[in-house]
Formats: C-alpha cells, sequence, structure tokens
C-alpha cells in the first residue's frame, strides 16, 4: 500500500512546553518527547502550528531545535517548520535545524501579503534550492490567506529538494486533485493530512500518513488507528475511529484560533508532562472549560501524575 518512505505514518506536531511565554519548559519538553516516542508515533515535528511556531522568539525556537534534537537522540524521525515571511529567515532555520540534525524541514506559504501563486513558486523554489534539508510542502490557507494551487505544485515537481505535501485544508476534493498530480510525477514524494478526522479517507486516496495533534495527548491510540488503517482492518478502524471522534470534541472547547493548543496543553499539565502555558496573547485553558475536557477524555483514558492511559 506505501512506499518506504522517510517520513510518514504518525507524525506528532509537538506542542512548544513553556516555563514564561518565551522560555522553553526543559524537563516538560525531555518528558513530552519521551511520552510520544514511547506511544509510538512515527516522526515529530516541531515550530509547526500546534507548536505555536509563528509566536515564537528566535531564541525560544533555537532552544525547541537544539534540546528537541538532544532528547530525540535519533530514536525517531525529527522534522523542523521553518515558515518565515523572509526567504532569507527560512533558510537560516533550515540551515541550524539541519546543524542539529533534522531530517527534513517544513514550509507554509508565508501569512500577511496574499502570494499570487507565480509568487509563492518563486518563493519555495528560493528556499528548498538553498535549504540544506528536503523541503516538505505545507497548505494551511485558513492561516496563511494563500493555497497551493494545482499549477504550484506542477511547477514545483522537478525540485529534488523538494520531498513532500501537507494539507490542513480540510477540503477532500482539493486534497484528490493535488494527490493525483503527485502521485503521476513524484511518487517518491511523502504526502499527509493535517486532518485527523480524514485520516481514513486520506489514507483511501493515496496519502502516507498524517500531521495529527492530538498524537501529543495519545501517541499509542494514533498508532494503532495509522495501523489497523494500513492492514485494512475494518472492525479495529472503526472502533478506534469512535473512541478518537468522541475525544476530537475536546479541541473546541478552548478560546479562539488556539483552543485546541490550549486543550492539549491543559490535559497534558494534568497528565503531569508538562506546563500549560501559552505564548502571549493566547490565554490557558477557561476555568470553566477545564472539568468538560477531563471528563469527555476520562471516558476513555485515565489521566494520572505521570501519563494518558487507556482505559
Amino acid at each position: 500500500m506505501h512506499m518506504e518512505k522517510d517520513i510518514q505514518g504518525v507524525i506528532v506536531p509537538l506542542i512548544t512546553p513553556l516555563k514564561d511565554d518565551t522560555t522553553v519548559d526543559t524537563a516538560g519538553l525531555a518528558a513530552l518527547v519521551d511520552y510520544v516516542v514511547e506511544g509510538g508515533v512515527d516522526s515529530l515535528f516541531i515550530l509547526g502550528t500546534t507548536g505555536e511556531g509563528p509566536c515564537l522568539t528566535s531564541q525560544t525556537k533555537y532552544d525547541m531545535i537544539v534540546q528537541t534534537a538532544r532528547q530525540l537522540n535519533g530514536r525517531k524521525k525529527n522534522v523542523v517548520g521553518i515558515t518565515d515571511s523572509s526567504p532569507e529567515e527560512s533558510i537560516k532555520w533550515s540551515r541550524l535545524a539541519a546543524d542539529h540534525g533534522a531530517d527534513a524541514v517544513i514550509l507554509a506559504p508565508p501569512s500577511y501579503f496574499p502570494y499570487t501563486q507565480d509568487e509563492l513558486t518563486r518563493y519555495v523554489r528560493y528556499v528548498a534550492r538553498h535549504s540544506p534539508l528536503p523541503v516538505i510542502l505545507y497548505n494551511i490557507p485558513r492561516l496563511t490567506k494563500t493555497t497551493f494551487g494545482k499549477e504550484v505544485i506542477e511547477n514545483l515537481l522537478n525540485e529534488k529538494e523538494i520531498i513532500g505535501f501537507k494539507d490542513s485544508s480540510r477540503d477532500g476534493n482539493y486534497f484528490k486533485e493535488i494527490v493525483q498530480v503527485i502521485k503521476k510525477t513524484r511518487p517518491d514524494w511523502t504526502i499527509l493530512t493535517g486532518a485527523e478526522e480524514m485520516l481514513v479517507e486520506s489514507m483511501e486516496i493515496g496519502a502516507d500518513g498524517g500531521v495529527l495533534g492530538g498524537a501529543n495527548l495519545f501517541p499509542s491510540l494514533l498508532h494503532d488507528f495509522y495501523q489497523a488503517i494500513v492492514h485494512r482492518d475494518e472492525q479495529m478502524t472503526s472502533m478506534l475511529g469512535r473512541v478518537l471522534s468522541d475525544c476530537r470534541r475536546i479541541y473546541a472547547k478552548g478560546r479562539g484560533s488556539t483552543s485546541s493548543i490550549q486543550v492539549i496543553k491543559y490535559i497534558l499539565e494534568q497528565a503531569g508532562i508538562c506546563r500549560c502555558t501559552m505564548t502571549l496573547p493566547f490565554q490557558e485553558l477557561g476555568i470553566d472549560a477545564r472539568s468538560e475536557v477531563m471528563g469527555i477524555v476520562a471516558n476513555h483514558f485515565s489521566i494520572k501524575g505521570n501519563g494518558i492511559f487507556k482505559r
């Protein structure tokens, strides 16, 4: 069903554990890295959306790259988000990631100016050609205002430095069209969905896995879910899918666009893994939502001071 690709399966977009809004919670990060690795994720992806990447100081990003690599110690693939409005900054982050043993980088369209498709092609081509690490493209138009259109992907298929595509648009028709374009010319590209609720259908269309925020909390459940899909175990896929679908109700309980991050960080703090501090101006999960979130999770898991365990 899948070519052996460097980066596939369950990729966890790691949250950034913080002591205060600019300081990495080093002990928390170490505990979180061990927790997701032992839970069976295939790769870590830092400084992405779930990692509050665009909101972090340069020092915080630097510390995340260095400390994650140190704690991971080559146990799993390590991918770093390098999106920046300045292509030179993106290249700088790719070099730093390479210096600390990362396996690949992820690049979304820069936010602020909505790019034309031609401008987007030029931006990506420039970064990819100067990046010491292979590049995975990341489509998330809700946050960047710019979509990787079919013609951009077609224009970039001959760039040997680009090795994959991740889609968080939640648009099934778009995803299907882009997958067809990629498969025709670059079957070696890794194709990922960023939408956990679409993992089954995305893999049926040809995805190699997903970048799944829930893997911060439920890494072993998502590992088992992915394996069930790969092995076409419909009974197991359906059973685990129901648990995940019920748990996904928690992500809407926070406030604003960082709602799911607030929820993930709160549960991880309750599990004794890391603090729930957010970057400014975002706030921690509201008091009123906390018991509701814990109630939903408690239907399927027990949360103790040293982790989250399946019931």
